[in-house]
Formats: C-alpha cells, structure tokens, sequence
C-alpha cells in the first residue's frame, strides 16, 4: 500500500506565491498554485476541498506558517476538520490539534501510517517546481464524487453470524462481497470484532428475532439481516426491524444488485462510523449511550449525504444548536460559507420583513441604509432558525416561498433575488400538537421537517451523565485531568433530575468546581447545600445489604 498526503509549500518569502502539492510515493505532483489575488487563492481552497473528498484518509499539511490571507484553509482548534475521516481506530494525532493537519493513513489499514521525515520547505518547493513541469497534465483535481483510475477504495469490514443458511449460500454471499471490497468475518468476537455485521438466516424465526435482539444490547453497532431464502420477506421485515436490525433484505444467488446493495449499505454504515469515532466529534457532542449515538449516526447520515432541511426537536438545554452547527460542518458543499444563525423567538412582527428578507434604503421609517436579511446572509451556506415553533401563522406564510424556492425579495424592492442556503430549524415545542390547534401550518411544516432529529433528554441517558461531567470540568480547568468521584457524589449526580438538562448539569458542575480545591477526589463537601439529597430521597433509594432489592422506609 502507498501512502499519500498533500502540501502547501511556500515557493517565495517575498511574495505570497504558494503551490498545493499532491505527495505520492515520495514524489510531488503540484494540482494548484496561487499568488496575491483573491481568485487564485480560491483556486487552492477549491483543490483542497475537492481532494478532501477524493482521498479522505490523506493529510493535508502545511510547510510552512501560512500567511494571513490563507488562515482559511488552515485546521484550526475549534472547527471539526470532518471532510478528512480519520483512521478505524479513531485515533488522531496531537498534531490535529494545532492546525497542521492529520497524519497519513495507509489504505485499507486500521493503523497510523509513519509520517516521513520532514525536509526543508526549500527543497519541498523545488522539487514542486520541477513536478509542475513534468506533470502539467495532470494538476486538475478530482471531481466530487469521482476517483482517479486505479484509486481503490477503502475496504469495509463485517462481522456474520449464520442461522440456518447452508454453507455453500454462506460462502456464495462471502465471495460476492469480497468482489465488492466488503471482508465479512465469519465467527468474528471479541475486542476486534467490527462494529457492523450481518445476519444470514433461512426464514424468520424467533431464533432469529432473539439472536437480533441480543446483538443490538450487547454491541453499539447496526445489524443486516440478510434472507438467503430468495423468497421475498414481506411483513416479516417489520418484525426484524422492530427486534433492532437496521435494514433487512433478500438475497438471490447470482444476483448482483443485492450484493451492491448490502455493499453499499455497510461501507455507508463505516463511514458514518468512522466520522463519530473523530476526536473532534467525541469532544464536540459527548456521549455513548444508545440512544444518543442513534441520533447522532441519523444526523450524519442526513447532514453528510443529503441536503434536505433538518427540523431538530427536544427538550430545553439538550443542544440542539451544537446539533445544527454539526450539521453544518458536515455539509460537504464546496465552498460552503457560514453558519448564519436568527432566534425566531426575539422577531418583532413589524420589523420580520426586515430581519428574514433584508430592505432596502428608504423602505420605511428608520432604514437609513440598505440591510441584507437572513436569507441572503446565508446564500452559500446554512441558516439556523432557533425557536421557530415561536413564529406566528402569518409570518409562517410569508416564508413559503423562499424556503421551497430560495427566492425573494427584500422590504420595499421589486427585484426578486436568489439565496442558495441550507435550513436547520429548531424548537423544543410539540409541533404535533401545534398543528392540531391550528398554530403551526402545515404546510410550512412539511417545508422546514424534511428530515426530523429529535434529541433525548438528559434522563434518556443517564449513561452519559459522568462522561458530560468529566468533558465541563476539563473544559474549566484545561490544565489537569478531572479528578474522580466519591461513591455519595457519583449517586448524586446519576440520580438528581436535571429539567435543563445538558445545560442544567453544566451549571451544576461549575459550581462544584468553585467548591473543589486542589487535585483530589470530588467529596460531598464540594456539593452545594442546596442540592443535597432530601432524607426521603435517600429513604426511597434504600436496599437490602444482603439481596440488593429495594426496602420500604419504615417511618418512626
């Protein structure tokens, strides 16, 4: 296997004059250059963002500090660098942290690739100069959605478990996936099991559904329940899906469009996987309970591979802005632009026209100058609507038309114009019952909801509440590990209801961190009076020593 990353050698230290280098097998093969002007530049961001896409375990790097108009195409901490996946082990690199890329994967492999040893940018850029000239022809990048000739792709691997299904239609279906780049792995368990896998079985039986059921509590990944039968399965693929598989199919030996199918459906499932195992996603959203991966998996599947607009619903404080700005990092438009973010709950109704479309000079009283609205703010990129439950029917009208055709015009202007945006909209409000009582249209409904994210709430995942604990007292006090928990404290904070939810647990922890000194164990002492378990609370809680079962309080 060969390894290959990308470059940004400075070729002059008089002159912003960079070239974007293409390294494969130790030789440099240059696909863009730029020099002051602002479209030349646009030309390496576009290389850059093509190539992303292309070969997404390559690492982009730079050789030397970039100058201050190409700060944009750095990594930078803070913005989830998602176009390039990383390894299968999700590990990556320190250097990921300070903006200089991540390290070079080998194909088809789930280990780090050696990064090669560094040489000067000054021989760097020359032998850049010299690859330009022989390889002219070649400096285009690859289109999205395209590969070079001969660029394999990236192998998918998959646990099998067989019920029923003959050896000679097991091995039929092993075969054809492998010609597809899917390794099915009979037997697999343990540690290296992979996460995703497939079940081959005969017909439908409770065996069937039992053995689904225990798969999907046992292990974090997704099921195939594969019929070898050739028999159509019918209603019986209700019955799979409900005992927990993902997807379930029929397979017929010899036929090729269900072998692409289940080849298509596992590598969308590793991929999937392999952007939430990013040591930027695990830090951006925390979490592993089921509930809150399942939702997570559904908006990267929404957000990485459509565009349709996203309606995320959920409590208070579960954090469905940090879901919608997820969203829009894994947007993979080129040349996607900001996030453009309008709390419908602060638009006054005789200013909305204003806030949504813009207006123009002199289109009422007050409007000194013209003003670009919300809609043309995020032409290029995503407009976050927060709270849209809030907007009332009228206005909800009035925003028909540019959110199904993009096009509008601004207050006291007769041009219509045209935004290229994407919508995330969110409200913690039960639209259901809003359209029922007529507060809600539904027609502007089925606009904003072409795909539905609903967040669980705090006490739906209870497993994630030390994770989330460790993450905001890591976040306070960045210099030192977070320290552990006593047993009393650990309780408190699994058992106490948080009605703000994520939001609700954060406050809490910072004011046990004002509490805290030093480096040593949380004790109960650094829990605020105010939230100290009532008498009765404990009495209700309390268990046998002997058996474990719950014992009714027996009042004096």
């Amino acid at each position: 296997m060969n390894d290959y990353w990308f470059e940004i050698v400075r070729r002059s230290r008089k002159r912003y004059d960079w070239v974007f280098v293409a390294v494969r097998d130790g030789r440099p093969r240059v696909l863009a250059r730029s020099g002051r002007d602002y479209r030349s530049r646009k030309k390496v961001r576009r290389a850059i963002d093509r190539l992303r896409y292309a070969f997404p375990r390559a690492e982009i790097r730079s050789a030397d500090r970039f100058p201050l108009p190409f700060t944009k195409f750095e990594i930078v901490p803070g913005v989830l660098p998602l176009r390039v996946q990383s390894s299968p082990t999700g590990l990556v690199p320190a250097a990921a942290a300070h903006g200089h890329g991540f390290a070079a994967i080998t194909p088809g492999t789930a280990q780090e690739a050696e990064t090669p040893q560094e040489e000067p940018a000054e021989t760097r850029a020359e032998a850049a100069e010299t690859a330009e000239q022989q390889a002219e022809s070649e400096r285009k990048p690859v289109a999205a959605g395209r590969r070079r000739k001969g660029t394999a792709i990236a192998p998918v691997e998959a646990w099998l478990d067989v019920i029923g299904t003959p050896a000679p239609a097991v091995r039929a279906v092993v075969r054809a996936l492998d010609a597809l780049d899917v390794a099915l792995r009979p037997g697999a368990d343990g540690p290296g099991r992979p996460r995703n896998g497939v079940l081959a079985f005969d017909s439908v039986t409770p065996d069937v559904t039992e053995h689904i059921r225990a798969v999907s509590r046992q292990r974090a990944g997704r099921v195939l329940a594969l019929s070898t039968s050739g028999r159509a399965l019918g209603e019986d693929s209700w019955a799979l899906l409900r005992a927990g598989a993902s997807d379930a199919c029929t397979w017929c030996d010899g036929d090729t469009t269900a072998a692409q199918h289940v080849a298509e459906r596992l590598r969308r499932w590793q991929n999937i996987d392999e952007l939430l195992a990013c040591r930027h996603v695990q830090d951006f959203l925390v979490g592993d309970s089921p509930a809150w991966q399942a939702v997570l998996r559904d908006a990267v599947e929404v957000a990485r591979f459509t565009r349709a607009s996203v309606l995320v619903t959920g409590e208070s404080g579960t954090g469905k802005e940090r879901v919608a700005q997820f969203i829009h990092e894994l947007d993979p438009r080129p040349g996607k632009k900001k996030l453009v973010v309008l709390d419908c709950s602060t638009v006054v109704p005789s200013l909305s026209g204003s806030e949504f479309f813009g207006h123009e000079k002199g289109a009422f009283t007050g409007a000194a100058a013209p003003r670009e609205g919300a809609f043309e703010l995020a032409d290029g990129g995503t407009l976050f609507l927060d709270e849209v439950g809030e907007l009332p029917a009228p206005l909800q009208a009035e925003l028909l038309r540019v959110i199904q055709e993009g096009t509008f015009k601004r207050v006291g202007s007769n041009v219509w114009r045209k935004s290229t945006f994407r919508l995330v909209c969110a409200t913690n409000r039960n639209l259901t019952e809003a359209r029922a009582d007529g507060e809600f249209r539904d027609d502007f409904y089925y606009r904003v909801a072409e795909c539905t994210l609903h967040l669980p709430s705090l006490r739906e995942r209870t497993e994630d509440i030390i994770p989330l604990f460790q993450h905001f007292f890591r976040q306070a006090r960045p210099d030192g590990d977070p320290p552990e928990l006593e047993d009393a404290v650990r309780d408190l904070l699994v058992s106490r209801p948080y009605p703000g939810n994520v939001r609700d647990l954060r406050s809490l922890v910072l004011r046990i961190i004002h509490r805290h000194l030093g480096n040593g164990v949380v004790t109960v002492g650094d829990i605020p009076d105010q939230e100290w378990p009532s008498p009765a609370a404990r009495l209700s809680r309390a268990v046998c020593t002997g058996c474990g079962a719950p014992v009714s309080p027996v009042m004096p």
